[in-house]
């Protein structure tokens, strides 16, 4: 079957006028949030060099949620990172910190290079 034909009980037919441009429309996704939230964490890395926040875990997910995100944000940057949670003094609120192992002294160099990499694609894909 040829390019712009389909086959349509049995029969093939034409999708596009022959010499017709097709325009595929692509609908647009609004932002995931816990992509949102994992650069979050990584920007707060590299800027900061640890991420803190005082959430309520319940619902459960959103604890597990900034523990994949502090993960995530450490292998943007290009470095192991250490998720803390303690509990925070009032009330059934914790505190999570996230922070990542430097052992060579180049962590910014590493986080500033996959940053600029992470910026590039995504820009790429939004065109």
């Amino acid at each position: 079957m040829g390019q712009g034909r389909v086959a349509v009980g049995g029969r093939v037919r034409r999708l596009l006028p022959r010499g017709a441009l097709g325009v595929v429309a692509v609908a647009s996704r609004p932002p995931d949030p816990l992509w949102e939230l994992v650069l979050e964490v990584a920007d707060q890395l590299w800027s900061c060099g640890e991420y803190s926040a005082v959430i309520d875990p319940v619902p459960i997910q959103r604890l597990v949620d900034l523990q994949w995100a502090g993960l995530q944000a450490g292998r943007i940057i290009g470095a192991p990172t250490d998720v803390e949670i303690t509990r925070y003094a009032a009330g059934s609120a914790v505190i999570v910190r996230v922070t990542y192992d430097d052992p060579d002294g180049r962590g910014l160099i590493r986080a500033q290079h996959r940053l600029d990499a992470l910026r590039r694609s995504v820009g790429r894909a939004l065109r």
